[in-house]
Order: C-alpha cells, then structure tokens, then sequence
C-alpha cells in the first residue's frame, strides 16, 4: 500500500467514483424524469472525458504531493523509460 502505483490507483478512482457517484445519487431521486435523467448521463460523460482529456497533470500532482507527504518513491516522470522484454 505504499507504493507509487497504489497511490496512483486509489487516487484515480477516488476522482471516478466521486464523479460516477454524485450522478448516481442525482439519477436514484424519486422526483426525477427521464429527459432530466438523459441530461445528467450526458453531464457525467463530460466531466469524465475532461477528466481523461486535461486532468492529468492535476492527478499527477496530487499524486505526487501524496507520495511526498508520505514518504513514499515516486517515480521521476521526465526519466527515460526502457521497457524490459
């Protein structure tokens, strides 16, 4: 649990679920339509796909300020990646 890519993963879905739960909440109202419902689903997919379009560099952050905080190795971003085969 103190690792870089377990950090990374709890703070990702951390970030999904919040978004996934608050329509569910939303979509779970008794006084709710289906035009209005349609229009929440629509929302959602939009704050994902900002998510997924402009939010990483502000996961990475979090991520990182986490990691440090905790005293927890990081991997530097900038270094060169060499896959091993």
């Amino acid at each position: 649990m103190q690792s870089f890519d377990f950090v990374f993963n709890l703070h990702l879905m951390k970030d999904i679920l919040g978004i996934t739960n608050e329509l569910s909440q939303a979509l779970q109202r008794k006084d709710q339509d289906i035009v209005n419902a349609m229009k929440l689903v629509g929302i959602g997919k939009q704050r994902l796909e900002i998510m997924r379009k402009n939010g990483w560099d502000s996961l990475l952050s979090k991520v990182s300020e986490f990691c440090l905080k905790h005293n927890i190795d990081a991997p530097n971003m900038d270094d060169m990646f060499l896959s091993r085969r």
